[in-house]
């Protein structure tokens, strides 16, 4: 009995321990089953739900990071942003372009910033990836709230910070602070973000915005002067300089220092240095030394340097576009451009004898008066004097009764004034062809134009208008 007793608890002990890995194999089988949340996206009415998947094949090596990055982008996406009508986005509640800024960089910011979300359930097989998570509707506001809460308080202390200067002694410090406390509030401009400040309630963005806006008034600008002459690719007659003074209560002015300036043409023509900040007298002066445009007049605009005023590394697109439009006082200088005056000497040979009539001289002029020059009788009365030769050869008899002629050209603009040399240019080996010789060289004259307006034209271009 002993002996039978012993064989039947081993064949029960055997039995048991083979069905454990049958047992585990089918547990594995069924958790690699697809979920139903795989294909058909779940609904809950308390929780934001994100669903991330990735590929194996495409992230062999990252896969879990991107499903986990997707999913939090697709948890941010379900999450509903409204305006608040007291808020400073209700302001431009017509502009698409600035609410699509401002809803990406909502998106941006939450999935930065999201805290709080449960992993509900990840699937995998041998091609992908998959994780789902949900965050609590409700806990995401107690947390929106208690952010904004803390950035209200912060913005509130550098606007304390920038009360407790002086604005005649540190205008640009006290703009930068108050820049800062937008910043702090920038993920909330569609809420009407309230808090106590000197006393009274007020719109925190609002509020800002509203002395950003009132100090740039406090700015005046005067230009030193309100004409400059030049010709176009000349340098101006005198410098652009200007003062910049604090407009204080009782209307004196005062010099401000370290203001960002800038100085601006709507054609952007403006040749040298546009930005420049104001000294301690409040002086600015501009390395503008000449524009390229032809046109014969032209303003340029004298303004604050708002891009450099508001730069910030923690400022999000919205916010700048905010802070971009407000406006900024301005002086205008007028300039007038005279046309360039040029002296042209040329000398077209055919075969060593004159042209009876020009044929490169006509079109070189047509090409630079289309580009506002004028032209003197003499060396004297002009910007630049541009001489002219070319010269053809006969080489005979080519084919049948066919002749070939070779033009050689020489180009060179110089100031008649010094003598300088701007362009030296040569074009060579132009070929005519034609029943006689004379006839071959004013072939090759009239071929002659477009390697002139093509090749030489350009660099001419570059001494007169850009040297």
């Amino acid at each position: 009995m002993k002996y039978i007793t012993l064989i039947v608890a081993s064949l029960l002990l055997f039995a048991c321990k083979s069905k454990q890995p049958a047992s585990s194999s089918m547990a594995n089988l069924q958790s690699n089953k697809r979920p139903i949340w795989v294909d058909q996206r779940p609904v809950n009415s308390f929780n934001y739900v994100g669903i991330g998947r990735a590929s194996k094949i495409i992230n062999p090596a990252d896969y879990l990071q991107v499903a986990k990055k997707e999913a939090l982008q697709d948890l941010a996406g379900e999450i509903k942003v409204t305006i608040s009508t007291n808020s400073i986005l209700s302001q431009y509640q017509n502009n698409t372009q600035f609410n699509q800024q401002f809803f990406s960089d909502t998106r941006l910011n939450a999935q930065e910033f999201l805290e709080g979300f449960t992993v509900v359930d990840s699937w995998e097989n041998k091609n992908e990836y998959w994780i789902y998570y949900t965050l609590s509707k409700e806990e995401y506001e107690a947390q929106k709230r208690r952010k904004m809460r803390l950035a209200a308080s912060q913005a509130i202390e550098l606007l304390e910070r920038a009360d407790a200067l002086s604005l005649q002694e540190d205008f640009v410090s006290i703009f930068k602070l108050r820049v800062k406390a937008l910043g702090k509030l920038q993920a909330y401009l569609n809420e009407a973000v309230s808090a106590e400040y000197k006393g009274k309630d007020v719109y925190l963005v609002n509020e800002i915005l509203s002395q950003l806006q009132t100090q740039l008034f406090q700015i005046g600008i005067k230009a030193n002067t309100t004409l400059l002459e030049a010709s176009a690719g000349k340098p101006f007659s005198k410098p652009l300089s200007g003062n910049v003074f604090f407009k204080s209560k009782d209307s004196s002015l005062i010099p401000l220092s370290s203001l960002p300036m800038i100085g601006t043409d709507n054609a952007k023509k403006l040749q040298g240095s546009a930005k420049a900040d104001a000294n301690a007298e409040g002086f600015v002066v501009f390395g503008l030394n000449r524009t390229l445009s032809r046109e014969p007049n032209q303003l340029i605009i004298i303004k604050p340097d708002l891009e450099k005023l508001i730069r910030s590394d923690s400022l999000n697109n919205s916010a700048r576009v905010l802070l971009l439009n407000l406006e900024v006082p301005q002086a205008t200088v007028n300039i007038k451009v005279e046309p360039l005056r040029i002296y042209i000497e040329s000398k077209e040979l055919n075969l060593g004898n004159p042209l009876g009539y020009a044929i490169l001289e006509p079109a070189l002029k047509r090409k630079l008066a289309e580009n506002g020059c004028l032209f003197t009788n003499t060396p004297a009365q002009a910007d630049y004097s541009l001489k002219l030769q070319a010269s053809t050869r006969d080489l005979g008899i080519i084919w049948g009764n066919m002749m070939q002629s070779l033009l050689d050209l020489e180009l060179i603009i110089s100031n008649p004034k010094t003598g300088e040399e701007l362009l030296h240019e040569n074009l060579s080996g132009i070929q005519g062809f034609q029943t006689t010789k004379e006839k071959a060289g004013e072939d090759a004259f009239k071929k002659a134009i477009t390697p002139l307006l093509q090749k030489v034209y350009p660099e001419i271009e570059k001494a007169l208008f850009f040297n």
